[in-house]
């Protein structure tokens, strides 16, 4: 039932992409990769090998039968750096594993393309309280916690910049190696 839950709330988000530029987002650590426990590294290898094959952004987001087909958003950025169009795939929507995030995030390019920056690991709140967190913390990931992200998403969030390198540590939720200046708003 909660995963139909999460399903429904994703989609409800995906009608029509949320046309958002910048909103408050807690910092995660701005931790490097050497920082990481051994079982950690692990996992992000596990990550990059599996989310690998969405560099082609045709086949990862084609209607009907790319994984990644639900568009969430329209490009973000904030003064901290930028984050991308994120793209869902509804089938890891409750699910706990580092190889299976909820979401890719992409960048736009001057040749229109779009190139593969990071992936965002998302659990929808879903309570009453639209800026409080009415569900516990999901357990960590890569030792890592889950933030809270109020209205309009109501959820637990944790991105890791594994396809573009982060200043601001690869847990954090603004890149400013990422821009939108070639996206459409």
């Amino acid at each position: 039932m909660r995963i139909r839950s999460l399903a429904i709330a994703a989609l409800s988000l995906s009608l029509g992409w949320l046309p958002i530029q910048s909103f408050a987002h807690d910092s995660g650590g701005a931790y490097d990769e050497e920082e990481l426990t051994p079982e950690a590294r692990q996992q992000l290898a596990a990550l990059r090998s599996a989310t690998a094959p969405y560099h082609d952004f045709s086949a990862a987001t084609a209607p009907g039968s790319g994984p990644w087909e639900v568009p969430l958003t329209l490009c973000m950025s904030a003064p901290e750096g930028g984050m991308g169009y994120h793209y869902a795939n509804l089938a890891n929507f409750g699910v706990h594993d580092p190889a299976r995030p909820q979401l890719l995030i992409y960048e736009p390019q001057k040749n229109g393309s779009m190139q593969l920056v990071a992936v965002e690991y998302i659990f929808i709140d879903g309570g009453d309280h639209p800026n409080e967190a009415d569900t516990p913390e999901p357990p960590p990931m890569f030792g890592q916690h889950f933030h809270y992200v109020g209205a309009p998403f109501d959820l637990w969030g944790l991105h890791a910049w594994v396809w573009r390198n982060n200043p601001s540590g690869l847990f954090a939720d603004w890149n400013p190696n990422v821009s939108c200046k070639y996206g459409v708003q």
